[in-house]
């Protein structure tokens, strides 16, 4: 049976009532849950949003790539949808890399 990898690029607003360290950790536990790889993350900080989401004006600002099982994207998605503590989130496949695909050892 073969894995299809695939990179993707993300970018997430997480709630201001959490610390910077807070919102790495709750990225973390997400991406660990769905099992990805080479997890970059770059947190931009609290920053003003442009209009207000779940009544918040400002949020921290995280870019990220890393590379993940495709078939889970859906649930990935899903999962940062219905997080209580995201206010927003673009997920994209990443233009750097092709798919990389691997071979599961039983």
């Amino acid at each position: 049976m073969m894995t299809h990898y695939r990179e993707y690029e993300l970018v997430v607003i997480l709630s201001p009532e959490l610390s910077i360290e807070q919102a790495k950790e709750t990225l973390e536990e997400i991406f660990q849950e769905f099992q990805v790889k080479n997890l970059n993350l770059d947190i931009k900080g609290r920053q003003d949003l442009q209009y207000e989401r779940r009544k918040f004006t400002s949020g921290i600002y995280v870019f990220g790539d890393f590379i993940m099982d495709k078939n889970k994207t859906s649930e990935l998605k899903f999962k940062l949808q219905t997080h209580p503590k995201i206010l927003q989130f673009y997920l994209k496949k990443s233009s750097k890399k092709k798919d990389i695909i691997q071979k599961k050892s039983n």
